[in-house]
This record gives C-alpha cells, structure tokens and sequence, in this order.
C-alpha cells in the first residue's frame, strides 16, 4: 500500500487548509488589512453583500445576495464597508 506524505498539515497555507483556531466578530474598514493572518468570513447576523479583500492580494471581490449562514469560500485579509450589506459578520482564522 502507497503512503501519502502530508508534511506539516497544522501549517496555513492555500494548499494546506487547516482547522481554524478561532473566530471574532468583525466590523468593516475600507481598504484596511484587518487581519494578522488570512481569515475566513462567515455572516451571522443578516444576509446580503460582501465586499472582500482576497489574501492573495487580488483586487476586492464583491459577493452579492448571499444568505444567512454563509462561509466565504476563501481566506481574506479584510473586507470593506463601502458595498458590504451583510451584519454581524465573524472572522474565522
């Protein structure tokens, strides 16, 4: 039986996904990087629009009409409050 090599699995990075360790509630900034490493948005208090700054530096990236609930597919260095509808947003890092 072939073995898998997973190296440093509690290691973040893109390739690597790792089990968060924490979550806070986060307010909005505009073109502000809010976080010490990349996180993950989730809202939790209304649905709507979301304006994030993706962590791989990329231009930022409007999500519209999502719902309550939702978990942003990717880790982000912030999000902007100019666009963002949505309340109650947690970061999860």
């Amino acid at each position: 039986m072939a073995t898998i090599n997973l190296g440093a699995v509690t290691t973040r990075s893109g390739a690597c996904p790792t089990y968060p360790d924490g979550a806070q509630a986060h307010t909005p900034v505009n073109d502000v990087d809010t976080f010490s490493v990349p996180a993950v948005i989730c809202l939790a208090g209304s649905g709507g629009n979301v304006v994030v700054r993706p962590a791989d530096g990329d231009a930022a990236v409007t999500f519209t009409g999502l719902p309550v609930g939702y978990v942003i597919p990717f880790r982000v260095l912030g999000v902007n409050l100019t666009g963002t509808t949505a309340t109650g947003l947690l970061a999860i890092f």
